[in-house]
């Protein structure tokens, strides 16, 4: 019989039997061949196994996205946004899932809410910015706002204009944010 990688369920003469847990690049290798159910589990072992691993975590909720399991990837996705804040760079991508997710499960209030949070923490810059500008016009067809949803895709709108379009929809009494000024791209400061 083959042994399985992870914690033993159960215990041998009272104690837990630790096992390797799959490596990173196992779970990363996953993740990119398209096997996102595999890759999800690979990354769940890895965030029980280590909970610092964020990394592990953040790749997990990207496995459950792109397996279509919008339900638990949206849980995923906000688990993070609390535990590193609105203002942490990954709750931008994380929000813009959030809206893709409640998209898929027919919540458009929910994705209009993310997605315009989303264009608000972030600037034009963002590589999911154009997908940002996309859902949020699913999410005003759905809500009946079609015709704005057409003069959206049709012509060019400032960013300030779509998120300040949204926030009436939503009944948010705010004004946009200025664009954020931070670099999507830059590689870390060593």
């Amino acid at each position: 019989m083959a042994r399985k990688k992870g914690l033993s369920p159960t215990p041998r003469a009272g104690k837990e039997v630790a096992r390797a847990l799959p490596t990173f690049e196992e779970a990363l290798d996953a993740l990119h061949s398209g096997d996102a159910k595999r890759a999800a589990a690979l990354f769940a072992a890895r965030a029980i196994g280590d909970p610092k691993d964020w990394i592990s975590r953040a790749n997990r909720n990207i496995a459950l996205y792109d397996a279509g399991r919008w339900a638990e990837a949206e849980v995923g996705f906000k688990a993070e946004i609390e535990r590193e804040g609105i203002e942490g760079p990954g709750a931008v991508p994380a929000l813009f899932c959030i809206g893709y997710c409640r998209l898929q499960l027919d919540d458009a209030l929910g994705s209009l809410a993310a997605t315009t949070a989303f264009l608000n923490l972030s600037n034009e810059e963002h590589p999911f910015y154009a997908d940002g500008i996309e859902n949020t016009c699913c999410a005003w067809e759905r809500l009946d706002r079609s015709l704005l949803a057409a003069s959206l895709r049709h012509r060019r709108w400032k960013r300030e204009k779509i998120i300040a379009a949204s926030f009436r929809i939503l009944g948010i009494q705010s004004k946009p944010r200025p664009p954020r000024k931070i670099d999507w791209y830059a590689e870390p400061e060593s």
